[in-house]
């Protein structure tokens, strides 16, 4: 927080409209893109909402899992860049985090290439 908004804060217990609005998340927050998001805001936003995915078992082998995986149903597909393990993909994605199960990185590869 800046200056101003700790001492308004400190001050009146209230960090005013607009701050309180950023607060939020989901639809409420003051800068929610809704499915106009790209590729590695959609895993964060999996991310934010679930946790890590090293909090689940891999839903194909039981081990703990390393990635989230992209199951491939989503209503409404989106297409973007990444740079996943440092190279530049295009590579389908969702914006809902309910499209996304916890892999291991071995079955998250072969999700991807079969």
């Amino acid at each position: 927080m800046c200056q101003m908004h700790n001492v308004r804060l400190k001050h009146t217990g209230d960090l005013g409209p607009a701050q309180q609005k950023r607060q939020a998340s989901g639809p409420d927050h003051i800068h929610w893109q809704g499915d106009d998001i790209m590729y590695d805001s959609a895993h964060a936003r999996v991310k934010r909402r679930r946790g890590g995915a090293c909090n689940y078992p891999c839903i194909d082998c039981g081990e703990v899992a390393q990635d989230w995986s992209y199951n491939r149903k989503a209503k409404r597909e989106l297409y973007g860049p990444s740079k996943a393990h440092g190279k530049a993909y295009i590579l389908a994605y969702s914006a809902d985090p309910d499209d996304y199960e916890p892999r291991c990185r071995k079955c998250h590869s072969a999700f991807d290439n079969a």
